[in-house]
């Protein structure tokens, strides 16, 4: 009977140890030296101790004197406690959150290679702000305490941001070279203190409640966008504006450069490759357009002018 007594004890302080002794993955190296850095862990063996992040509140990544070339951030779901994050100059090309419920404040720059992070979990987010990233997409849908969202310059293919269900926003910046709709009909409108829509050369439409008070209260906007109330008013816009721009493009095929004759004034002309990838950029209307140092193929012109843009094909051979 002792004896059974006896196994049974060290059966309860074995599972008692394990529970006290959790380990976090984390698999990218860097991200480990970096947790060692801030004396979270010890050695890099591709885990850390539980009990030693889940405490963390804030955490600021790279904004110190070493920077930690980061690819993956696995791991970070972890720290449970965890309120303020500030995140830049990583490898990543994906990042998620988890189930950061304790999470308000979270801001990423200078990660040129990622294109999509997933803060669905973190239900609590009020700020949220990325800049010099690739982002692809962006869903807010799920932080409806978003109180503050910020982008710029993310210079992948994020076409749209819909903030329809984030009603307690009061400041809004956006500045993005492929954005091209924003829905803001969130039934708030009039609590925005701040907003700022300048610099998104492809924006047509931003969708509002009001479109006669945000033009009112709004007037940080391009000249090429307007506030609008339906997709019917934004459709019959956009037909408007681009049935009176006129575009011709030659020599097509090119090989050393091109022109462009149009009946508006060019802002910026930007080259795509066929994987969406900005390959060139002149900011400035030019007599002709140099293209000697790109590959022979077929590329995507968009053409931008104070009216609006549109897209044509150039093959340079």
């Amino acid at each position: 009977m002792n004896r059974l007594k006896y196994i049974f004890t060290a059966i309860i302080i074995g599972y008692a140890s394990f529970l006290q002794a959790q380990y976090t993955v984390i698999p990218d190296p860097f991200f480990e030296e970096f947790l060692i850095s801030q004396g979270l862990d010890g050695i890099i063996d591709g885990q850390v101790l539980t009990a030693n992040i889940d405490h963390v509140d804030f955490l600021q990544i790279n904004e110190i004197l070493y920077t930690f070339p980061i690819e993956d951030l696995t791991g970070i779901q972890d720290f449970a406690s965890l309120e303020f994050l500030l995140f830049e100059s990583s490898n990543c090309t994906s990042i998620d959150f988890g189930d950061l419920t304790n999470l308000t404040y979270l801001g990423i720059s200078f990660s040129e290679e990622l294109e999509e992070i997933d803060v669905s979990g973190c239900i609590n987010l009020e700020v949220l702000g990325t800049s010099n990233c690739a982002l692809n997409t962006l869903d807010v849908s799920q932080n409806l305490n978003l109180i503050q969202l910020a982008l710029s310059f993310n210079n992948g293919n994020l076409n749209s941001i819909d903030v329809s269900l984030n009603t307690n926003l009061t400041f809004f910046g956006v500045s993005e070279p492929n954005l091209n709709e924003i829905d803001l009909r969130n039934g708030t409108n009039e609590n925005i203190e701040f907003f700022n829509s300048q610099d998104n050369p492809n924006l047509t439409c931003i969708f509002v409640d009001d479109a006669e008070y945000s033009a009112a209260n709004w007037t940080n906007i391009d000249p090429t966008t307007t506030f609008v109330e339906t997709e019917e008013e934004c459709e019959a816009l956009s037909l408007e504006k681009v049935s009176i721009i006129e575009f011709s493009i030659y020599p097509n095929p090119s090989s050393q450069y091109f022109k462009i004759k149009s009946n508006q004034e060019i802002t910026k002309v930007e080259i795509y490759n066929l994987l969406g990838k900005l390959v060139k950029t002149f900011k400035q209307n030019l007599d002709s357009y140099p293209i000697i140092d790109l590959y022979n193929g077929l590329y995507i012109l968009n053409i931008q002018t104070n009216l609006g843009e549109t897209t044509r094909k150039l093959i340079i051979k």
